[in-house]
């Protein structure tokens, strides 16, 4: 079979080369906006559970702040496992990390 038989000749029109570059352009930019809307829309997820994050901290820090102005803030491991911390009179007990 010649190249003419497979569609293509050994001079191939420059004008549909350059169609087809134009199109191939076209698409990556297409690829290239959907890949950034997609990249806005985690942005915009993340920053939601930032804002949430941010909003439980404050909280915490708040009631941190309170149970530090009275006198009875000494709180202890229950155990060397556990990472709940049992605190005295009427503070509140706090999930904590076992490695602090």
């Amino acid at each position: 079979m010649s190249a003419h038989e497979h569609g293509t000749t050994d001079d191939e029109n420059p004008e549909e080369l350059q169609e087809v570059s134009l199109w191939e352009a076209k698409l990556r930019k297409l690829d290239a906006e959907d890949e950034l809307n997609v990249q806005k829309q985690r942005l915009k997820v993340l920053k939601t559970r930032l804002a949430q994050v941010a909003k439980k901290q404050a909280v915490t820090n708040s009631l941190l702040g309170k149970r530090n102005e009275t006198n009875d803030t000494k709180c202890k491991r229950s155990s060397k496992s556990s990472t709940i911390f049992l605190c005295r009179g009427t503070m509140h007990c706090l999930g904590l990390p076992s490695n602090t």
